[in-house]
């Protein structure tokens, strides 16, 4: 088997001007050509106001008090032994046009280069969190033992359960 990151991906994938989270760090900074970054797909909610965004530009710091799933998949990042995360709502300029029209237009480039997305199927908005990494609990689900081994099993098949969800209505 091959690594993704040298299999299918080039170089010239980097997109030109795009941030990135440093999560060791909680600022974003500019993405340097041969920085490895994972990426976070979720659901905003509709409770995302644009004056909430003025404030994550490069250089910007993040603050402690960001929604759980972005706190959750920077702790995932980081537990990935990764250092960026691209979270669309903090990498892309909401607040310049110019900006968010060119990085938008290169979606598809920013999701190819990533190394792994984290999905963010669970919940209907940012605040929600990864089951099973913060304080939002996993579902449980039925406990079945045969024998001395223990098997869980999922009472929802994992396509059914993201074909439901709110991130299935995203856009990318």
């Amino acid at each position: 088997a091959r690594c993704h990151r040298t299999a299918c991906k080039s170089d010239s994938l980097r997109v030109l001007g795009m941030n990135l989270i440093d999560c060791a760090n909680m600022v974003i900074v500019k993405a340097a050509q041969e920085t490895p970054w994972l990426a976070l797909s979720y659901a905003w909610g509709v409770e995302h106001q644009k004056r909430d965004l003025e404030r994550y530009r490069a250089g910007s710091r993040l603050s402690m008090r960001i929604p759980n799933t972005i706190r959750d998949a920077i702790i995932v990042t980081l537990r990935l032994d990764y250092r960026f995360l691209w979270v669309d709502e903090y990498c892309i300029d909401q607040n310049d046009e110019i900006h968010r029209s060119e990085q938008i237009s290169r979606i598809d480039q920013i999701y190819q280069g990533v190394d792994l997305t984290i999905v963010a199927v669970a919940g209907t908005n940012k605040m929600y969190g990864l089951p099973g990494v913060g304080s939002t609990k996993r579902t449980e689900g039925n406990v079945v033992y045969i024998g001395d081994v223990i098997v869980f099993a999922n009472r929802i098949m994992p396509h059914t359960e993201t074909t439901r969800s709110k991130w299935f209505t995203r856009a990318w």
